[in-house]
Parts: structure tokens; C-alpha cells; sequence
């Protein structure tokens, strides 16, 4: 007569045997305690009832090292269960055999192949894997998807979120109030934005010493004292004025919140954990990043360009501004097919030579009192 547990799968492939020893096993499907013999193979951990008149365990006898693990040890020895029956324990007393198990299990075992991969290796698996699934959500599915609904939306939707992130950066950097120089600043803003029918903007400057300027959601500029400090004309300045409402007329920071939304809440469902902060928080990291990908620049210069030449401003500001930042990121000729290729923004040498190759108008933007004023808006 076959032996109850004889069906089991404890089936064990012809490697040789490591090690041999005995423990405890409790199935998860009963209280009962069976004795067991454990033997460490070079691909699994094998089980076998000691007493093979007795009735066997119900669950699987044969456990894989990569669905092996520890759990917490008792006071009679260390706990060990398998991915194929969560619920089972395996309670090794011997600690030379306890020891054995948990480097295989781990992958720090002598053969150093194979067992305790995925153990060895889950977190950076899960990484890449979900790195992997965004870039491909987003290149073929989010990223058509949020742009479409942006352009459905109005002008000033995300304005409340965009506000918070404002006064969230101003919490630590003020902002700056300079009467004269904010009036020129909008003056010029109001005018590109009529150029390219949106209504008229609500421009901040902050006290920061960052080269930038930002676009947010709900027609929302602001731009960093360091930009006004950089800048070595007032025709720089509305060149990048008009490169940020440019993405405004494209919806690009509105798509770009909700992109940010949309794999938030992505990531949450599949992983049980937010990998974004609260919308205010996206936001800011939005404005200081700033980033877009190459075909979102590329569009926003042309844009940008267009603005200029209807205003009659001149679009050579824009040309000297990243010609200088295209210093700051010069590569050796041999690379810069290699950096251009691997970039998912143009480079500022590409920009300048945009800009330098525009046929636009001969104005600055700004006369050299209202420049004055801009240049000392922040105090």
C-alpha cells in the first residue's frame, strides 16, 4: 500500500545531496507536527517524512531556493516557509543546517549561482521593472493621453495647485515686489501673450538665484532673480519669457501635472506605496526642474520665435542667452553626436543656432529705464 504522503510533490532532481538533517514541519492546512529530513540540493530544499509510515504533510515537499525564506526564529529554532505554501513553517533547530539553508536561500552559498536570485535581487528587479513599465506608459500610452485631455481643458486649470507651489517656494525665498520693474516685466509678458492669444498671465518673480524661469499650470510664470542677474539684456529676457509661454500656449506644464497624477496613481495601485508627493509638491519640482523632452523644446523655440517676430522683438536676446549656456555644456566634437543622441532636450547650442537663424523684429522688449527697473525689481 502506498504511504499517504507518497503522492506528494517531493520529487527531487538527481544532484547530489549537500547536506542532511532533520526538523520540523507544519503544513498550514493543519495544527499537526510532522518530522521531517531536509536535504539541501543544489537547486532546491527537499523534504521527506521521517516516519514514511505516517501520514505526510499537506503541501508541497520540493521548495525551490528562489521561493525560499526566513522568517522570525522561536525559541526552538529557525523558521524558514516557501512561496509555494506561504503558510507552511519549516522549524530547523540545528544550526549548522539553519545556517546552510539561509546562505542558499540568500545566494551566499559556496556555488554561488542560481539559488536566492530573486531574494538576492527583488528590490532592484521591482526598480528596473517599474522604471521599464513608466517609460513605456508614458512614451505610448499616458503621455498622447494627458496631452489630449490638457488642450481639452481651460487656460487656467491647475491655477489653485500651481498658487500653492508658488507660496510653497516663497516660504523660503520671497518674492520680490520692486513696483517699477514687475509693471515692465508684465507689460512686456501681457504683450508676447496677446501675440499668441492667451489671456494675460500671472508673472512672479522670486527671490531665488537660479538661471531659470518656469511655466505652471493655470498660466502661471515666474521667473528667478539669478535669470535677471544672468541675463546681459532685456532681449534675453523676452526671449525666454516667450520660450515659457510658448509651453503655456501648448499646454506642456498642464500635461506634465497630470502625467505626474496619473503615474502617481499608477505607481500606488501596483507597488501599495506613493512614489509623488502632494500636488503642491509636484508642482514645485515641476518648476524647478523645468524639463521637456526634445520635441516639446523644440516646438516651444518655434513658438517662441513666432511670438517675437508678431511683437516685432528681436530674437537675437534668445540666441546670446544659449550661446552662453551652451558654453557651460560643452563636450568634445568626438561625443556630441553620442550626448545628442542620448539627451531628451536639445542642447543649448542647437537652441542658439535656432534663434540666431529667426528672421524677427529689432525691438528689446523693454527701454533701458524699464530694464533698470527690472534689473533691480528684487532690491
Amino acid at each position: 500500500m502506498t504511504a499517504p504522503w507518497a503522492a506528494k510533490d517531493w520529487s527531487v532532481t538527481s544532484t547530489s545531496p549537500e547536506t542532511t538533517g532533520s526538523a520540523v514541519l507544519y503544513d498550514g492546512a493543519s495544527a499537526a507536527r510532522h518530522r521531517v529530513i531536509v536535504t539541501i540540493r543544489a537547486d532546491r530544499l527537499s523534504l521527506a517524512p521521517s516516519d514514511e509510515r505516517a501520514a505526510g504533510p499537506d503541501c508541497p515537499l520540493s521548495w525551490p531556493w528562489s521561493g525560499v525564506h526566513t522568517l522570525d526564529p522561536r525559541s526552538d529554532g529557525h523558521v524558514f516557509s516557501t512561496d509555494r505554501a506561504p503558510d507552511a513553517r519549516l522549524i530547523v533547530a540545528d544550526a549548522a543546517i539553519a545556517t546552510a539553508i539561509q546562505a542558499w536561500a540568500t545566494g551566499d552559498s559556496p556555488a554561488g549561482h542560481g539559488p536566492g536570485f530573486w531574494t538576492r535581487h527583488r528590490r532592484a528587479v521591482i526598480a528596473i521593472g517599474a522604471t521599464a513599465m513608466a517609460f513605456l506608459l508614458i512614451t505610448l500610452l499616458i503621455k498622447p493621453i494627458t496631452e489630449g485631455v490638457a488642450a481639452l481643458l481651460p487656460e487656467d486649470a491647475g491655477a489653485a495647485v500651481a498658487d500653492q507651489a508658488i507660496q510653497t517656494l516663497a516660504e523660503e525665498h520671497r518674492i520680490c515686489t520692486g513696483d517699477d520693474g514687475l509693471i515692465a516685466l508684465r507689460s512686456l509678458t501681457n504683450r508676447l501673450a496677446g501675440a499668441a492669444g492667451l489671456a494675460p498671465p500671472v508673472l512672479t518673480v522670486l527671490d531665488l538665484g537660479m538661471a531659470n524661469a518656469g511655466a505652471l499650470p493655470g498660466r502661471r510664470i515666474v521667473v528667478m532673480r539669478g535669470l535677471i542677474d544672468d541675463a546681459e539684456s532685456a532681449a534675453e529676457i523676452s526671449a525666454v519669457l516667450a520660450h515659457e509661454l510658448a509651453h503655456v500656449v501648448h499646454r506642456d506644464p498642464l500635461a506634465g501635472w497630470i502625467r505626474g497624477d496619473v503615474i502617481n496613481l499608477l505607481t500606488s495601485a501596483i507597488f501599495g506605496a506613493s512614489a509623488v508627493g502632494d500636488a503642491g509638491q509636484a508642482v514645485t519640482a515641476l518648476l524647478l526642474d523645468a524639463s521637456y523632452t526634445r520635441e516639446q523644446e523644440a516646438r516651444a523655440d518655434a513658438t517662441a520665435i513666432d511670438m517675437l517676430r508678431r511683437t516685432g522683438l528681436t530674437a537675437d536676446g534668445g540666441a546670446r542667452f544659449f550661446q552662453r549656456l551652451a558654453k557651460q555644456e560643452a563636450v568634445p566634437a568626438t561625443l556630441r553626436p553620442v550626448v545628442r543622441l542620448l539627451t531628451t532636450h536639445p542642447g543649448s547650442a542647437e537652441r542658439a543656432d535656432r534663434f540666431a537663424a529667426a528672421a524677427t523684429g529689432v525691438e528689446s522688449g523693454l527701454t533701458e529705464a524699464e530694464w533698470a527697473a527690472v534689473r533691480a525689481v528684487c532690491g
